[in-house]
């Protein structure tokens, strides 16, 4: 699984869809790496960011072993499997 570590976008920059473009780009560039089946975030009081990861298709997930603050929300996106890759 690849992590999509933190990113952020500056007060001036914020509605401009700056931070879906990063997700956008992340995932594009994860779906070239055959292993990977999935990636995975996490957000803590940020809901900007738990929007805009929705918005690209991760979803809320509990992992076995939370890695993150206590009050963290985690997020997957489960990469096509290889078969039904584009080439």
């Amino acid at each position: 699984a690849g992590y999509f570590i933190r990113s952020g976008v500056l007060p001036s920059a914020r509605g401009l869809g700056i931070h879906r473009q990063l997700i956008r780009a992340l995932l594009a560039d994860a779906r070239r790496h055959p292993r990977w089946a999935r990636v995975l975030s996490d957000t803590s009081r940020n809901p900007a960011s738990a929007s805009n990861l929705s918005s690209c298709g991760f979803v809320q997930y509990e992992p076995r072993k939370p890695w993150a603050f206590p009050a963290s929300r985690y997020w997957t996106y489960r990469l096509p499997t290889k078969r039904h890759r584009q080439p």
